[in-house]
């Protein structure tokens, strides 16, 4: 019995015991919300969007994806290739958040990718350089 009793402590520990196991982060794509309300006569063309900008290692440039206001959606990079970028899961993602209002506030969103994650736009703050987002 004595032996059962050690072969079976030895399998456990030999086995990692309690299956804490590598973490496996999912691979996904970031989408980008504009909460903001459209401006009735914007003073120019673009005025409330959302520039999300991402600086691509492999093309060795930036992806920008322009987002209209009033809750309009769009995923990272799908302004230049379809269905936008998909992103290794485990990495950290920079994205510069630019507000097409005056002052033309930004802020740089850092991201950890697991499975697909959504940054909401939802306020800013005209020439004071703030912007309120929320990262899921």
């Amino acid at each position: 019995m004595r032996w059962v009793a050690i072969t079976l402590a030895f399998l456990w520990t030999a086995c990692g015991g309690g299956g804490g196991g590598p973490n496996i982060f999912e691979d996904g794509r970031i989408e980008i919300i504009n909460q903001l309300q459209p401006h009735p006569n914007p003073p120019w063309e673009d005025y409330g969007y959302v520039r999300a900008i991402y600086y691509d290692e492999e093309l060795g440039r930036k992806i920008e994806t322009l987002v209209p206001p009033g809750g309009q959606r769009k995923t990272l990079g799908e302004d230049e290739r379809p269905g936008g970028i998909l992103f290794k899961g485990g990495t950290e993602v920079t994205v510069q958040i630019v507000v097409e209002v005056s002052g033309t506030p930004a802020q740089d969103v850092k991201v950890f990718i697991d499975g697909n994650r959504t940054i909401i736009v939802t306020g800013v703050v005209p020439q004071s350089g703030v912007i309120y987002y929320k990262l899921q």
